[in-house]
Formats: C-alpha cells, sequence, structure tokens
C-alpha cells in the first residue's frame, strides 16, 4: 500500500512508474479504506485535498503484507507522529504486515514520545537511506 502524497510530504508517486497494482487509502470520516490503484485509475480529489481514484475498488485490508505511509515527523526509534486525527494508527493497529514511514530526512526528530494508541514503525524511508 502506498500514499499519494500532499502538503510537501515525501512523493513515492516514483513507485507508480512500475507495472504494479497496489492499494492507496480512500478516507472516510477517520477511517482509511484501502483502494485498488493500477496504472489505469483515474483520481479526483477527496478529502483533505488527497487524490484517490474515481471509482475505487475497496479491499480487505488484511491482505496487504507491505505498507508505506506519510509522516510529519519520525524519531529513530521508529516512532511516527502524522497530522494528529489517528487514521493511520487506526488502520494499522490490528494488522499484521510490514510498516515504513517515508519521510524527508528534515523531518526526523529526536526522542518522541509516542502515546498508547501510536504504531511504531518498521522502517523509516527517507532520500538518504532506511533504517
Amino acid at each position: 500500500m502506498l500514499y499519494l502524497p500532499i502538503r510537501g510530504e515525501a512523493d513515492v508517486r516514483g513507485v507508480f512508474t512500475l507495472p504494479l497494482s497496489f492499494y492507496v487509502p480512500v478516507t472516510h470520516g477517520v477511517k482509511i479504506c484501502p483502494a485498488l490503484f493500477t496504472s489505469d485509475t483515474l483520481l479526483t480529489r477527496g478529502k483533505f485535498g488527497v487524490s484517490v481514484p474515481a471509482e475505487p475498488v475497496f479491499a480487505d485490508k488484511q491482505s496487504i503484507d507491505f505498507a508505506i505511509v506519510p509522516a510529519v515527523a519520525v524519531d529513530r526509534d521508529k516512532n511516527r507522529v502524522g497530522y494528529g486525527k489517528g487514521c493511520y494508527d487506526r488502520f494499522l493497529a490490528d494488522m499484521d504486515c510490514v510498516k515504513a514511514a517515508a519521510v524527508f530526512d528534515f523531518q526526523i526528530a529526536d526522542g518522541i514520545e509516542p502515546r498508547p494508541h501510536d504504531i511504531k514503525m518498521d522502517y523509516i524511508i527517507t532520500e538518504s537511506g532506511c533504517f
């Protein structure tokens, strides 16, 4: 699963040139639903200004084995801070998949104090590398 970037988020769209299909998040309230994305998928503007499939084909989130998510900030302990609504934390809470946050190097902070519901990432991906 990948996200379609907004507000200067790390741009993962380079993956879209690969001949793959994957899922992108579609938000309903504070709930994320994964929708199929292929090279033929037409996009429209959704909630929060995010591009979403115009005619989404939703899937069971348990079919996702790798999720790349956006973040406002991360730390070296792989804690993630989002926009504060908890959408991704709720979405990832009961999933058994690899979780990675994609950020720019300048978004790496020191000592983020996770809240009980925050989901820790397995990897952090930046323009300099991965940890």
